[in-house]
């Protein structure tokens, strides 16, 4: 696939055999995510979203009180990559290179999260 060819494709649906298959992955196979109860509940070609419930031990600072920053960039990692792995071939692996969160506010503590990732050439 060229690069210019990606936009045509986003949004596009996935067989269920792939769909299914990429989200066991994220969701089964990899412990950390499992660990932290994150589920797919959108998967396209190119756009991913994912959620995760809350729980009282993802809170960083018990003072604010406010939630773990690792937890946000986590979440913002694992979208991004779905996304990506939507795009791709089973038999082909990516991972992350570089990732920057900049946290503007505290996360709220014991409430849900969810993370949507949209490929885009720019």
């Amino acid at each position: 696939m060229k690069i210019d060819d990606i936009d045509g494709l986003v949004g596009r649906p996935l067989s269920d055999e792939h769909r299914a298959r990429i989200i066991r992955f994220m969701e089964e196979d990899i412990p950390f995510n499992k660990l932290l109860g994150m589920r797919c509940s959108e998967l396209v070609q190119g756009r991913a979203r994912i959620d995760i419930p809350a729980r009282e031990e993802f809170t960083g600072d018990p003072a604010r009180p406010a939630l773990h920053g690792g937890i946000i960039s986590t979440l913002a990692d694992t979208v991004g990559g779905l996304a990506v792995f939507s795009m791709i071939t089973p038999m082909d692996r990516c991972s992350t290179i570089d990732l920057r969160v900049d946290y503007l506010r505290p996360g709220k503590v014991n409430t849900p999260l969810s993370a949507e990732a949209e490929i885009r050439l720019s």
